[in-house]
């Protein structure tokens, strides 16, 4: 297993999660990420549920899945979150999905008046 692969993938992870969540800390997207390397490409996509990882190597290698299951499990999204509210102080009180339930309430009762 490639220690060096997975740093690599958990920093890009880290950081896509942390670019969702600035963009919209209401409704964070799913991130994603690419990473080419020398035996073949992986392709992460990281939410709430957890993280999904498909590597497609260039020559048939065997070690795919437990590089799979390495990546997956290297970033935790919530632990993304509060490090993200910690640093945005000015959203710590207040949980994102709570002001996202609110936000969605306030557009439902608008689009009932």
């Amino acid at each position: 297993m490639e220690p060096r692969i997975i740093e690599e993938c958990r920093k890009a992870m880290y950081d896509a999660v942390w670019l969702e969540i600035e963009r919209d800390p209401q409704r964070p997207a799913v991130a994603r990420v690419d990473i080419k390397t020398k035996a073949g490409d992986i392709c992460v996509w990281c939410d709430r549920t957890g993280n999904t990882a498909v590597v497609s190597h260039k020559n048939n290698n065997n070690d795919s899945e437990r590089l799979e299951e390495a990546i997956e499990g290297c970033v935790n999204y919530q632990d993304v979150m509060d490090d993200w509210l910690e640093e945005n102080s000015q959203y710590a009180d207040q949980d994102p999905m709570d002001a996202f339930e609110e936000s969605r309430l306030d557009s439902l009762m608008a689009q009932l008046v």
